[in-house]
């Protein structure tokens, strides 16, 4: 095959010529650039943003208690130590509804972990625990939760958020009913009466009906006549 021969001028020229296309292709980019033809968006995934559910983190953080007061009553019996490390459990869950909670809520948490702790140390130290110290510190604990529970009740109620509401006051209900308890007393029949209407009532809230929501007020006051009343057996013990 016959080898291609070039011409020496053309040898010469190529890089003149190739210097010159790269010039028109930097011109032409600074024309788009310059009319606004940008080249199009690189797209990115959407963020999606997480709502914490305060309603479901209440719930559990009272069940979690629950149990733990539970286990720790059982322990009380048998075993300092093991009284002891349940009550500092259950504590660390008062505080956890304490970060969640505002107002006079937060000081009753703060109060009743306070207790705990107070329960605890004591046992750590061998110190007598008397049925009445324990029932009392427990005591404080309910009233505590009841109290951020019709807190949040009566921010759902604001919400219109029926869901929400039903869940809050139940717990409030519970915990009111455990408080009470605690100190050898019921609710009074009235506002068990108006209360057990006031959760029921949560259902016809989305019909915007009038009487459902006086009745659940109703419910509220009733909650907070016996939360005072709790309070007032707490402080004679």
């Amino acid at each position: 095959m016959r080898p291609v021969r070039v011409h020496p001028l053309v040898l010469l020229t190529l890089p003149l010529w190739l210097a010159a296309c790269d010039r028109d292709r930097r011109d032409e980019r600074r024309v788009e650039t310059a009319s606004g033809a940008l080249p199009p968006p690189v797209a990115t995934p959407p963020v999606e943003m997480t709502v914490p559910d305060t309603t479901s983190q209440g719930a559990r953080t009272s069940d979690r208690m629950e149990g733990e007061l539970d286990r720790a009553r059982e322990a009380a019996r048998r075993d300092a130590r093991a009284f002891g490390a349940e009550v500092r459990k259950a504590a660390t869950s008062v505080r956890d509804e304490a970060g969640r909670a505002v107002g006079k809520s937060r000081e009753l948490l703060d109060r009743a972990a306070a207790g705990l702790d107070s329960l605890a140390n004591h046992a750590d130290r061998g110190g007598e625990r008397t049925k009445k110290d324990v029932d009392r510190a427990f005591a404080r604990v309910h009233q505590a939760f009841a109290s951020e529970h019709l807190r949040r009740a009566r921010e759902a109620l604001a919400k219109n958020d029926s869901s929400s509401l039903r869940v809050h006051l139940d717990e409030a209900e519970e915990h009111l009913d455990d408080g009470l308890d605690e100190v050898g007393e019921d609710v009074e029949r009235r506002a068990a009466d108006d209360i057990r209407q006031g959760i029921a009532a949560t259902g016809r809230l989305a019909s915007q009906s009038g009487d459902a929501r006086a009745q659940v007020e109703k419910a509220f006051s009733a909650i907070d006549r016996e939360l005072e009343r709790l309070g007032q057996q707490l402080d004679r013990r």
